[in-house]
């Protein structure tokens, strides 16, 4: 991915960019706890706190700080490129997703098993 960004640097005066580059760091972790504080639906002091120190952070770091900017058709391309092989397919040998199955496992036994999404519901397991 890396090999398809070029670097911006939105400043040359170097220790304000490193200082600025690590505000934003910090800045990423508050708004990833503020996230969190909003999901829990807590709305007190330390979300507000985390809220305006991404905020501020966000206007240094858009202003001071290095920016990656990625081409993504460029990249995407790459990634289908990559991803072209038999390894990376998503069907079993039948031709069914992957991601329609649900795995089950006996308690009892340990013996595993596999339904497909649209039997879930027909299928009544009994773990007796």
């Amino acid at each position: 991915m890396l090999k398809h960004s070029t670097i911006e640097h939105r400043t040359k005066i170097l220790p304000l960019r490193w200082v600025v580059n690590y505000i934003s760091s910090v800045g990423s972790t508050c708004l990833v706890r503020a996230a969190d504080l909003d999901e829990d639906g807590d709305y007190g002091f330390k979300y507000r706190f985390y809220s305006k120190a991404w905020k501020i952070s966000d206007l240094l770091s858009s202003r001071w700080s290095t920016l990656y900017r990625i081409d993504m058709d460029e990249w995407l391309k790459d990634l289908k490129e990559d991803m072209a092989g038999a390894e990376w397919d998503d069907y079993d040998s039948e031709g069914n997703a992957y991601w329609q199955y649900h795995w089950h496992e006996d308690p009892l036994t340990g013996d595993a098993w596999r339904i497909k999404e649209k039997d879930i519901f027909e299928t009544q397991v009994d773990f007796k």
